[in-house]
């Protein structure tokens, strides 16, 4: 069961949790059995998107604006997990699942671990190009 707090995460924290998702050694094989060898990253003003092999992560950034607040982790994990819900409806072979974003004992970081959550990411397949 992930531990979901209502602290906020410092800048620290999350550039540790963004610095985790670049790296292409925090991903498994793709679903062809390949290793990921390299991460393209994509900002917007309120996500960064990680393209890891043939999946997408997508990481809310730790930002509050009049419109939307992020600012906690508990907040991103709820966008995370309205925004599968909400996208399912639609396009539901592309919406994987919400992935909790831990600290592990040794002080790493790793996806759906037994430590306390430190983020979350909505995870999926890239959009194919037109």
């Amino acid at each position: 069961m992930v531990r979901w707090g209502e602290a906020r995460v410092s800048k620290d924290d999350q550039q540790a949790v963004i610095a985790f998702l670049a790296d292409p050694a925090s991903y498994g094989p793709t679903s062809h059995g390949e290793a990921v060898s390299a991460v393209e990253r994509i900002a917007t003003h309120a996500s960064l998107i990680f393209l890891a092999g043939d999946r997408a992560f997508k990481l809310k950034r730790a930002v509050k604006y009049p419109y939307l607040d992020f600012s906690t982790p508990e907040l991103r994990r709820r966008a995370c997990e309205a925004e599968l819900a909400l996208n399912r409806r639609t396009a539901p072979a592309l919406y994987l699942a919400t992935r909790s974003i831990n600290h592990q004992p040794d002080g790493s970081l790793a996806f759906d671990g037994p430590g306390p959550a430190l983020d979350a990411s909505s995870t999926g397949w890239p959009s194919p190009a037109p």
